[in-house]
């Protein structure tokens, strides 16, 4: 038991020291954090929440149902439940469009500019996001598939404006496999999206790679960071 409550310890106070690092979280008051469901974000919301309690802020949580589907709805309500439980405020946007090429580039970019809406809506300049270390390697193996030059190979920031909005990272030198571990010592529910695993996409035949090459993963990630120090 006590040591299920000092790696919490330890872990919250990584994660809250990174936060409180940057000067925006000590002059905003409200902030927005965007939860699919998923273990990244549902634990995410867990530890952001405990923060901005701590530091008397507000959290405004937003899923963005993309409706493609049909247990999409089930992502939305565990985040509801989740919401009411830990005393914060949710919003769910539905997606009604259907693009018929490109779905998951277009439903990207919808869900970003429709939550960005939502933020300047309720005065929020930040938006907390949970990609992790995995996402990094992921996104570098289909940059460089795709001939990416070395601008692409420094793909995700843990501090980026978009659409008048700052996307922040909290998690990003952390690892898939301690983010699940991190999902059983807090016993948080969370629903795994089914299409992370389809291989008709590119990034699921990827991760089905990486989750076996273990050094070339941790490679990546490394090599990742030196690309965007060049750039």
């Amino acid at each position: 038991m006590q040591n299920v409550i000092l790696q919490k310890l330890l872990f919250e106070k990584y994660v809250f020291n990174l936060i409180d690092s940057y000067y925006f979280s000590k002059r905003e008051k409200s902030f927005g954090i965007a939860v699919s469901g998923g273990p990244d974000s549902m634990l995410m919301l867990h530890v952001i929440n405990k923060w901005v309690k701590k530091k008397n802020k507000t959290l405004k949580v937003f899923t963005f149902n993309h409706n493609l589907r049909p247990t999409s709805t089930k992502d939305s309500l565990l985040v509801k439940k989740t919401c009411k439980e830990l005393k914060c405020d949710f919003l769910n946007i539905d997606w009604s469009y259907k693009p018929k090429t490109a779905i998951m580039e277009k439903a990207r970019v919808e869900r970003y500019s429709a939550i960005s809406k939502a933020c300047k809506q309720f005065e929020i300049k930040t938006l907390f996001l949970g990609h992790h270390a995995d996402d990094i390697a992921e996104t570098v193996s289909i940059r460089i598939l795709n001939n990416s030059s070395i601008d692409g190979l420094c793909p995700i920031y843990r501090v980026r404006q978009l659409f008048d909005i700052k996307l922040f990272r909290p998690f990003l030198e952390i690892k898939k496999k301690e983010i699940l571990k991190f999902n059983q010592v807090y016993k948080i529910n969370f629903i795994e999206d089914p299409s992370n695993y389809n291989e008709l996409y590119l990034r699921a035949r990827v991760r089905k790679i990486l989750v076996n090459e273990v050094n070339l993963k941790n490679n990546l990630i490394k090599a990742s960071k030196l690309f965007c120090r060049l750039r």
